[in-house]
């Protein structure tokens, strides 16, 4: 679960409680539809209906006392660009068991690879002809997070697929008045290729219909390299596709002809063309809405994919593991409300001998991620108005069903199929716009910086000793370093987006990428953090206390006093001995002058 208690946690309002209440008040209102015609139904048609609006108010009450309830967020979120490919433990405390939960920046290194080639991955190339196509009405589409971009290429696909079968339908009738093929215009044929038409469309739009993000693993889970959906596919395959559908209409009236004119088509309960009319035009309203929100949502110009970048060469007296925990010091001073930094790469440098112990190479690499922090964002003012159609038009269908059910006198297939055609338009159109707009309330967008440190070089050791003198009481022996290196740094403010859903895995959804930015003044204070480390740091080992001062004082006086007389006496001669030539050497020259 996403929630980790703390007294200092992020605070995220639930996005959902007005969609929460809404689905409840609908549940409700269906609930009493539905038991009314459970309780008074005279047939099994009524009996029947009210189940099923029974059922759909359950879902629907069930759904919005989950949506209303308390939105857990706690420290713990949002959840993670990538997994943690980290081989070593960190200086840091509280990492090692604060964020499991994978990225969809897999591995690690794509991460790395987009702030130093100065890339977003997140932005990939629309494939298949007709995800080019939705990408040619607006270029901007493409920087939108991918569940924005697959739920509006979804209805756009839906409304292709539609207009496509209603040219076909169009062209079919047309070629046979201008061929005169009167047995197609003039009888039930033209009846029967328009319910086929209306079954096509209706199957189409149930197929892309969009769907909650919880319950879409290509929403959940999207792929960043590569993708199996429809929209992908090889040119061969969409060829063959297309193939049928020119030859499928041809075989459909040869068929309908041949029967029409050896047995005979029964007429049809009704008039196909204007519910027709009226799928096609609903399903081109849920499209339109999809992108107009697409278009509001995504960015105007064109998205930044700037770093701030430090690259030098160093001979310092260091070990190079130093710089980099000098590193992670800095970053934990800007910790957002003291919540452990994200590292993804964790990889110290390691010395590597080269055929003797006192020199070698060594090369490592960090990849972290300050705490994201939430930012405020006004709602798109068109989102509420989709939530509440959506409601609306959803209980609408629930409503002309109880209706039309009720003033059935004699059920009968014409009067059956007229009642069930209009609640299915609304149902579909009104589930498309409250999916959209759920998608669109749900977003959270977060800031946070992301930083890539590398380092490798050469070193070699070297051994510095002092107070070696037989009458020294203390020595110190130190080994240094010394570490020839090119850093390597790369910062970058990023700005991330996540859709959250209802549950415990409401932002333990995916996060992408969406703006990066340069970030200077963490890069100057990194850099001079580590350069004033480097000058303050003690190389030579030394007393720090006043107790360890006081034991070496006490140490060099008994070895004063235990020091053998004939060196003090050797010592007292030969200075004697040396003032002695001193002067007699003055006397000398003041007599020569």
């Amino acid at each position: 679960m996403a929630f980790e208690y703390g007294s200092q946690s992020i605070e995220l309002r639930n996005p959902f409680r007005l969609e929460g209440l809404l689905y409840f008040l609908r549940g409700v209102v269906v609930a009493v539809l539905g038991g009314y015609l459970i309780l008074y139904g005279a047939d099994d048609l009524r009996f029947g209906a009210g189940v099923l609006l029974l059922a759909i108010s359950l879902y629907a009450i069930g759904l919005g006392l989950f949506k209303v309830a308390r939105f857990y967020v706690g420290r713990g979120v949002p959840a993670n660009l990538s997994r943690s490919s980290s081989n070593a433990p960190s200086i840091t405390p509280g990492h090692e068991g604060a964020f499991q939960h994978e990225g969809i920046y897999d591995p690690p290194k794509v991460l790395s690879e987009m702030l130093v080639g100065r890339k977003n991955l997140t932005f990939k190339e629309p494939r298949g002809w007709l995800a080019r196509m939705l990408n040619g009405l607006s270029f901007s589409l493409i920087f939108l997070p991918w569940p924005m971009r697959w739920i509006t290429l979804k209805l756009f696909m839906a409304t292709w697929f539609s207009v496509a079968v209603l040219v076909l339908l169009g062209l079919t009738l047309l070629y046979a008045r201008t061929t005169e093929w009167n047995v197609v215009t003039d009888s039930v044929v033209a009846s029967y290729l328009g319910l086929a038409a209306l079954t096509l469309v209706f199957v189409v739009w149930l197929r892309y219909q969009p769907s909650p993000l919880w319950r879409n693993s290509d929403l959940r889970a999207p792929r960043t390299h590569s993708s199996t959906t429809s929209f992908q596919e090889r040119p061969f395959r969409q060829f063959v596709k297309l193939a049928l559908w020119i030859v499928a209409p041809v075989l459909l009236t040869t068929q309908l002809v041949e029967y029409q004119e050896t047995t005979g088509l029964p007429p049809l309960p009704l008039d196909p063309y204007p519910w027709l009319a009226v799928f096609a035009g609903s399903l081109l309203v849920a499209f339109i809405y999809a992108l107009v929100m697409a278009q509001r949502r995504a960015p105007r110009g064109m998205v930044p994919t700037e770093v701030s970048e430090y690259r030098d060469h160093w001979q310092e007296s260091v070990h190079p593991m130093d710089i980099f925990r000098a590193i992670e010091m800095t970053l934990a001073n800007h910790r957002y409300m003291e919540i452990p930094n994200r590292e993804y790469i964790n990889e110290p440098p390691s010395l590597h001998g080269q055929g003797s112990d006192n020199k070698g190479d060594f090369s490592g690499e960090i990849l972290h991620e300050i705490q994201p922090a939430p930012i405020e964002r006004r709602r798109d003012p068109l989102v509420l108005p989709g939530v509440v159609l959506g409601q609306a038009l959803l209980l609408g269908s629930s409503v002309w069903l109880f209706v039309a059910v009720q003033n059935l006198a004699q059920p009968s297939v014409e009067t059956v199929s007229a009642a069930l055609l209009g609640p299915v338009v609304l149902w579909l159109l009104g589930g498309s716009l409250a999916y959209v707009a759920n998608l669109y309330l749900g977003e959270f967008q977060f800031e946070s910086r992301l930083i890539a440190f590398r380092a490798s070089g050469t070193y070699s050791e070297s051994r510095l000793a002092t107070g070696m003198s037989i009458h020294d009481s203390t020595r110190s022996e130190n080994v240094f370093v010394r570490s020839s290196l090119t850093p390597w740094l790369v910062v970058s403010q990023i700005h991330s987006s996540i859709i959250a859903v209802s549950g415990a895995m409401n932002l333990e959804q995916p996060r992408y990428v969406l703006a990066m930015e340069r970030d200077d003044a963490l890069t100057e204070e990194l850099i001079a953090d580590m350069r004033r480390y480097l000058r303050e740091r003690q190389v030579m080992a030394g007393v720090q206390s006043e107790a360890d001062l006081k034991a070496a004082s006490s140490i060099h006086q008994m070895n004063e006093q235990t020091r053998p007389r004939q060196l003090d006496q050797r010592a007292d001669q030969q200075l004697s001995e040396d003032v002695r030539r001193e002067r007699l050497g003055h006397g000398a020259l003041g007599e020569k002058e």
